[in-house]
């Protein structure tokens, strides 16, 4: 996630200088060709008006999809931290643990074991929204039997949040957890297979293809066409005028694209990074630990 404030726009002209040394080219070559005589070149202003009327509705739409699911994304997320430390706060508030040691009040190993699965949950997901091996993420989180026991398995994640509701199963039968705290844990449990799902539906269903290629070919249309309906009425000046509104529509178009899968680990993708670090620093925290790991920072205005 891009957190500066102002807009980089050398590096944004660095990463276009290809395109716009072309759009530049081209509309040039439209400009000399007019000049030299081609005045059958031109084409009424009106037509290139229409089209980029059209685009821009249809950019619109694409936008708004697109940040739409972002935002959604992003909203998931959120929703993921303040329920894993709910979870964090019923597991060690709620379980009746009969605790005998130097420190009744320290957490006993099983409650342990419950919030650290929750950390292992939150960054096995993160990993397998972006494709990636979840098992080194959650080495040293849940016990080796346990991480053995996920390798084979296709949806790691969803294995944590069963084997979850199988300890606290455990811990109701054993007398630690009442019937009550139970199905109050065991729905702070669904949630998050709730938040999974909705994860993976975004993940999983592709921004419609030809809605994007149309957009493309509109796009280049109104790039050939530009120069051809403002030749005529303003000369040279046809050619910065095509580079800048042909810029905008360009930048509108892949900022769209860029938006429409926030998990893919690019600069404009969701946080994940962060926050399951969050996560795993207040559900530490929670625990007593004190070697916990620092919050991540943007590094040059970009959050992972």
């Amino acid at each position: 996630m891009i957190t500066r404030t102002d807009m980089p726009w050398g590096a944004v002209a660095r990463s276009y200088a290809t395109h716009l040394a072309w759009m530049t080219a081209f509309a040039a070559s439209v400009v000399l060709a007019y000049r030299a005589g081609l005045r059958e070149i031109s084409v009424p202003l009106a037509i290139p008006t229409l089209l980029g009327t059209a685009l821009s509705i249809l950019l619109g739409f694409s936008t708004n999809a697109a940040y739409a699911r972002w935002w959604e994304a992003r909203k998931l997320w959120g929703a993921i931290i303040n329920d894993s430390r709910s979870l964090a706060r019923q597991v060690l508030g709620l379980f009746d643990t009969d605790a005998k040691g130097p420190d009744p009040a320290a957490p006993t190993e099983l409650q342990r074991e419950l919030v650290h699965r929750q950390i292992a949950w939150c960054w096995a997901l993160n990993r397998a929204l972006r494709g990636q091996d979840p098992l080194p993420a959650v080495r040293g989180l849940v016990p080796d039997a346990e991480l053995a026991a996920l390798e084979p398995r296709s949806n790691r994640h969803a294995a944590l949040l069963v084997t979850q509701a199988e300890r606290l199963r455990d811990a109701h039968r054993a007398g630690h957890l009442e019937l009550f705290a139970l199905l109050s844990l065991d729905e702070t449990l669904s949630r998050f297979s709730n938040h999974m799902g909705a994860c993976e539906r975004i993940k999983k269903t592709v921004f419609p293809t030809p809605f994007g290629a149309y957009i493309r070919l509109a796009l280049n249309l109104f790039l050939v066409l530009l120069p051809f309906g403002l030749v005529e009425h303003v000369g040279w000046i046809a050619v910065p005028i095509t580079v800048v509104v042909v810029t905008i529509f360009v930048l509108l178009e892949r900022t769209a694209r860029a938006l429409q899968d926030p998990f893919e680990g690019r600069s404009t993708d969701t946080p994940m990074d962060a926050c399951c670090r969050t996560i795993e620093i207040d559900l530490r925290q929670q625990l007593g630990e004190t070697d916990v790991p620092p919050p991540l920072l943007p590094v040059d205005g970009v959050l992972m």
